[in-house]
């Protein structure tokens, strides 16, 4: 999907050029279509570090819209074509560890994202998904000319249900995160220098939390960059009933890992209220072990 924030076709021709022809042709564009220069540096270390498969990479997120901060997070997707069947979700998961080690340290933080053009062609319309947030603003800096037309298996809604059970999925990892601080992602920032206090990432995972009612309501949710108190008051888009059984009072606390473990828990009890949706939050309880199990999910799952 081409929007206001793509560069031009001629740039889906040029970028099969080595990463140096990259570079040089993209720092023509008009500048708000111009990727600034830790993009191209990353998207030069992936494309090198690519096999067959890389089809095309997107900087979405702040550093696409034109919003960011020199210490901003660096968000990109990248979308391979496997052209077999039988690719899942954990080879989004190994393909992009195996990016990340070849791309080595980086100047900012990255959050990086695998699709295959088959889940991008599934999700792109879909609210909730790092597709969509793709099809709606993003500064292409790679693109292969495609061999074949993507393959649509799941509906709309089978997208949002899977969603719905990510966004919580983050909530509770960004909340181990709030309450131990012994993840990946804190330890990669902690060698960079960077320590992220345990109030950010306990308001991350009240974002999620929120984000996962938003998404299941087809809501946009707000930015990840907005303030927490955006997110509160975008709350008078959901319905009543919502509102009253996962906020009241809520919008009043600071940010703690009690808070987020409060509304974490407020969440999954509303959702599980549908049974399309219980059955998606057993089986991510199934996938937690250990003391946050009963922390976060399943007191609410069994409640």
């Amino acid at each position: 999907m081409v929007t206001s924030c793509d560069p031009p076709d001629s740039l889906f021709r040029q970028a099969a050029l080595p990463g140096c022809a990259i570079r040089s042709y993209l720092s023509r564009l008009p500048r708000p279509m111009r990727p600034d220069d830790v993009s191209l540096t990353i998207t030069e270390r992936i494309v090198s570090a690519g096999t067959g498969l890389l089809q095309r990479v997107l900087v979405i997120g702040s550093r696409a819209r034109g919003s960011a901060r020199p210490d901003s997070d660096l968000d990109m997707l990248v979308i391979v074509d496997p052209c077999t069947g039988d690719w899942r979700a954990r080879d989004n998961v190994a393909e992009r560890r195996r990016l990340q080690r070849k791309i080595g340290q980086t100047p900012v933080a990255l959050d990086l994202w695998v699709r295959t053009i088959d889940q991008f062609a599934e999700a792109c319309d879909v609210i909730g998904g790092v597709e969509q947030v793709a099809a709606s603003c993003a500064i292409e800096t790679y693109r292969r000319p495609p061999v074949r037309a993507p393959l649509v298996r799941r509906s709309p809604h089978q997208v949002r249900l899977q969603h719905v059970a990510d966004w919580l999925d983050d909530s509770y990892r960004l909340l181990g995160q709030a309450i131990r601080g012994e993840t990946p992602y804190a330890r990669a920032l902690e060698k960079r220098g960077v320590q992220k206090p345990a109030e950010y990432y306990a308001t991350r995972s009240i974002h999620h939390s929120l984000g996962a009612v938003f998404v299941w309501q087809s809501i946009e949710p707000p930015q990840k960059d907005d303030g927490l108190q955006v997110w509160w008051e975008a709350l008078s888009g959901l319905d009543a009933h919502a509102v009253s059984s996962i906020a009241a009072g809520a919008g009043e606390a600071p940010a703690t890992a009690n808070s987020a473990t409060v509304l974490l828990r407020r969440t999954v009890r509303h959702l599980r209220k549908n049974e399309e949706l219980r059955e998606r939050l057993l089986q991510l309880s199934d996938r937690v072990s250990g003391p946050m199990s009963e922390i976060a999910l399943a007191p609410a799952l069994k409640g």
